[in-house]
This record gives C-alpha cells, structure tokens and sequence, in this order.
C-alpha cells in the first residue's frame, strides 16, 4: 500500500497505525503522508491553511409582468 511504502521511509519508528498523531501535532499519520510531511516533527505542517469566512450576502430579484 501507499502509506507501507511511506512507512519505510521512517525505520525504526513504529507507525503500525496511520490513525496515530507520533508527533502530536494534530495530524494522523496518514495525514501527514497525504501531505507529504515529516510525521517524527512536530514542526512540519499542512501547507493548506483554512482562511476566515467571510459574511454570505445574498440578493433576491424580482420580475413583473410586461
């Protein structure tokens, strides 16, 4: 599988299950492989970041008759 050929890359640490947070940065293993990330760092991080949503306005429009 992906995340057993990624595992590989890390010898010595056991990350037997891809659910585990090793590092404790808030990541699952698993995530961390998706991501490309260093999952023995906790200073590795997701380059994605969630930016604040912003109010939804909303517009109606109407017709009448011709």
């Amino acid at each position: 599988t992906d995340y057993a050929a990624w595992d590989a890359n890390y010898p010595g640490v056991d990350m037997s299950n891809p659910a585990a947070d090793l590092d404790g940065d808030g990541m699952t293993n698993d995530e961390e492989r998706i991501w490309g990330l260093n999952p023995t760092s906790a200073a590795s991080s997701n380059p994605v970041r969630a930016w604040p949503s912003r109010p939804v306005r909303t517009t109606s429009m109407s017709s009448r008759p011709a």
